[in-house]
């Protein structure tokens, strides 16, 4: 499970569950809410399979999901103690609602090398994920001059040292001084192509380029001192925070 400040734990629940191969091999998904099940197909877009006899064997799996999601909601507990299937309509609604309040985070299976399971993914980005400025209001992030937090950091050899970072407020600009460290440059990464923009807004993730007294995780503002959460840093703070970029892919598919 994973922590949130001051809040309980994050429980982890399964979206989808694997299918397997001959040899043991994961060869697709059952997802356990639409009740529809995938093959993977090698630089393809996974197939539906028949669902029916793949989905028996999952079924407690799937409850087990409901009854999670049950737990932040009376109405839906009031269901399943009655014996009420809801609908998978009502089941996507609630995992959107506790995803939003950061109380269950949906567990997705893929491989990004082998492109299976992506863009499913990116489906459940679109539809279910909080926006930016809905996540900062969760946290308590009032507005006020920029804010932003490291949220990876990668030693490229032509480009030095680069800060992938989360914009949560305000606009980050070349040249800007933050924590004590001017933003040499701001880089928009596409996969392994990198664009120069001049500036990012709330809600964006870019690379910051050489800022090298910055270390992975640190919350990034001008004046230096990082929003408190009763005792916790900032750092702490975010570190868990469910939201969906700017930049972030979509597709229908």
């Amino acid at each position: 499970m994973l922590r949130h400040c001051n809040r309980w734990p994050l429980a982890l629940v399964l979206r989808q569950v694997p299918l397997r191969g001959s040899d043991s091999e994961i060869t697709g998904y059952v997802d356990l809410v639409s009740e529809r099940a995938y093959r993977y197909r090698p630089g393809q877009s996974s197939t539906l399979s028949a669902t029916r006899r793949l989905l028996g064997p999952r079924t407690s799996t799937r409850t087990s999901l409901i009854e999670k999601l049950a737990d932040f909601d009376d109405e839906l507990l009031e269901k399943l103690l009655e014996e009420v299937e809801p609908s998978k309509e009502e089941i996507y609604q609630h995992l959107t609602r506790t995803l939003k309040r950061a109380q269950v985070v949906p567990v997705f299976l893929g491989s990004a090398l082998a492109d299976y399971g992506i863009r499913r993914l990116w489906k459940a980005l679109r539809h279910e994920t909080p926006t930016p400025r809905e996540t900062a209001a969760r946290l308590g992030i009032a507005r006020g001059r920029a804010l932003a937090q490291v949220i990876k950091t990668y030693h490229l050899p032509h480009t030095g040292k680069l800060s992938l970072t989360r914009v949560w407020r305000g606009t980050i600009s070349e040249g800007n001084v933050l924590n004590g460290s001017r933003v040499a440059g701001l880089l928009r990464l596409t996969g392994a192509q990198q664009e120069k923009i001049p500036a990012a807004q709330t809600g964006e993730v870019v690379g910051l380029t050489r800022m090298d007294e910055v270390a992975t995780g640190q919350v990034l503002t001008p004046s230096g001192k990082a929003q408190r959460c009763r005792g916790r840093s900032a750092r702490s703070r975010f570190s868990a925070s469910p939201s969906l970029p700017k930049s972030a892919p979509t597709t229908s598919s």
